[in-house]
């Protein structure tokens, strides 16, 4: 079976990582989306995975119809039309932001890959759903950390404090400016890890504001996901409305909110009834007064187990399980191309006037975007070749191997 992934940054090429492994010569298809997103991508990343590069436009998306059996997409591609030949797997990768996450763009999917239960509640009205958890994770649960990786953010470590990793939103509900208020208390006490959301990869605030106790995740070590790591050696989480919530419980992390804003009619992407949202409860330690974050960081790593029964039923309710995720995906996945889909009643009545229609205004987007994109980007493989992918594209659709050192 011939498989694609689709990606503009590089969050998403480490998520579908796991995946890549599953499959023999995989392709990570890199577009022009956010030309930025990707200037620290390393193309050596991809060697263990046995995978190959690929740079295609976006609207030359249409190109690869039939050329692969399955493009795994955590965006919908702006097609003008749906593809005929491949099959459009749109992946789960976030729990929060109901309002964006589980909108109508998984009407285009042949088939969905989601976490669990609650997702296949919503999202399997829309499209056809193959529930395998999270495999980003799988690495930390299955014991396949690089050990290198691990051993360089260590060496930042004070090993006689414990570690607070802050991963926050971007955007309207995006913490970040506030939690800098507290830090150099935070900072004498423990290790205090910053994870950037990846929208806003190379940070959120300004470098030259950075606090001396803070320590970037992005400047420490060179590793295509970062995220596994951090949390192998995180104590605590603190976040606001960010999908890393459910990916510190799904890891057993105990989470500190930050919640300076509960008016959410200001927010473009929270729902009240999101999980993030009316299940708080059932979540971790509040905060809505800053002077409190110390003292309630203290207290959750005196108690980290307050929430744990909780904790492991709304992740139970979430994700289908805890590692070897990838390969479930891909054994489920390979089922759905060989039997099929079951008829699908959204799809069948309405869904392929919709899924038109969405495929069209998406494409009409990206061809606005690319009139004023003048360059794709320049990617450097560790001294030994520089490639300038504007080159590439003027001649067409170039499948690259992956360098090896």
């Amino acid at each position: 079976m011939k498989v694609g992934f689709l990606v503009w940054n590089c969050f998403q090429v480490g998520h579908f990582a796991p995946l890549m492994a599953q499959f023999d010569s995989p392709d990570v298809i890199f577009t022009n989306r956010q030309p930025s997103a990707l200037r620290d991508f390393d193309p050596q990343w991809l060697t263990r995975y046995g995978a190959y590069s690929r740079f295609v436009l976006e609207t030359e998306l249409h190109q690869l119809d039939g050329q692969y059996d399955l493009i795994l997409a955590q965006d919908m591609p702006p097609l003008a039309k749906p593809w005929q030949h491949t099959k459009l797997v749109m992946t789960q990768h976030a729990m929060v932001n109901s309002k964006t996450a589980n909108n109508e763009d998984w009407l285009t999917a042949d088939v969905g890959l989601i976490y669990g239960n609650h997702s296949a509640q919503i999202i399997s009205k829309m499209c056809p759903v193959v529930a395998a958890g999270n495999p980003r994770f799988d690495p930390l649960f299955d014991g396949t950390l690089d050990p290198r990786g691990l051993s360089q953010l260590k060496q930042r470590l004070d090993p006689s404090k414990k570690t607070i990793l802050f991963l926050p939103t971007w955007d309207d509900p995006s913490s970040v400016h506030e939690f800098y208020k507290p830090l150099n208390k935070l900072g004498e006490d423990y290790n205090v890890i910053y994870e950037p959301h990846y929208v806003a990869r190379g940070g959120t605030v300004p470098r030259d504001r950075h606090h001396k106790s803070l320590i970037n995740a992005n400047d420490v070590t060179n590793l295509l996901d970062t995220g596994p790591y951090l949390m192998a050696l995180a104590d605590l989480v603190v976040s606001d409305d960010s999908s890393a919530i459910f990916d510190a419980l799904y890891c057993r992390r105990p989470v500190v909110l930050m919640d300076l804003n509960a008016d959410f009619t200001t927010y473009v992407k929270i729902d009240p009834v999101g999980l993030e949202i009316a299940h708080v409860d059932r979540i971790g330690a509040v905060v809505t007064d800053l002077s409190k974050l110390v003292n309630t960081v203290e207290q959750t790593l005196s108690y980290p187990n307050q929430y744990q029964e909780s904790n492991d039923v709304l992740v139970a309710e979430i994700f289908t399980q805890r590692g070897s995720c990838a390969a479930l995906a891909a054994e489920r996945l390979t089922s759905f191309i060989k039997e099929g889909p079951s008829d699908h009643d959204r799809q069948t009545y309405v869904g392929s006037a919709e899924r038109s229609l969405i495929f069209e205004n998406a494409n009409h987007h990206a061809l606005k975007l690319a009139e004023s994109m003048d360059v794709f980007t320049r990617h450097r493989y560790q001294g030994y070749v520089k490639l300038e992918v504007k080159s590439i594209l003027r001649g067409g659709i170039r499948r690259l191997p992956t360098l090896v050192l």
